[in-house]
């Protein structure tokens, strides 16, 4: 394989983003938007979560992605049932934001009503939520020792209130 299956999966998570960023702009798909959130939020959850270890018939075994991790588990539920599972499991901090975009997305393309951009807005902001944790996790230590440094920094500076005597 050419490249590594978390670079895989974030090569489409972002392109999906692009695609929903693109569709954000012409603003007449609201349901396209929600769907392709969800496709984008769902490629950086796997970013994180995949190759993951299972087992199958006692034996362990590395998996690229949920259909086969689903594959290797025997599993009758359907995928979406188990990669909301395996946020939940692996990525505690986000498992509301994933669930709450998934059911978006199942009402955008299942329901009669046509969603408006309330709901598109609140699927962009799920989507940043989701990105902005996955991308922690990819981001070297060094790199992330010194983003927390500077928040921590900033945090301080802005609650820092001074008296004037």
């Amino acid at each position: 394989m050419s490249q590594n299956i978390p670079k895989q999966h974030l090569d489409l998570a972002r392109h999906n983003e692009n695609a929903c960023n693109f569709l954000k702009e012409n603003n007449t798909f609201p349901d396209w938007v929600i769907t392709t959130a969800f496709y984008a939020a769902l490629h950086y959850v796997s970013s994180v979560i995949f190759p993951y270890e299972c087992l199958q018939q006692g034996k362990k075994k590395l998996v690229n992605d949920i259909a086969a991790y689903k594959n290797c588990i025997g599993s009758h539920d359907n995928k979406h049932k188990l990669m909301m599972d395996l946020v939940f499991y692996k990525c505690k901090n986000i498992g509301k934001s994933y669930s709450t975009l998934l059911e978006l997305s199942y009402s955008s393309r299942y329901d009669t009503n046509m969603p408006d951009t309330l709901y598109s807005n609140r699927a962009q902001k799920y989507l940043t939520d989701i990105k902005s944790y996955c991308e922690k996790i990819h981001m070297p230590t060094t790199t992330r020792i010194t983003a927390i440094r500077a928040e921590m920094l900033s945090e301080a500076l802005s609650s820092d209130n001074v008296e004037e005597a």
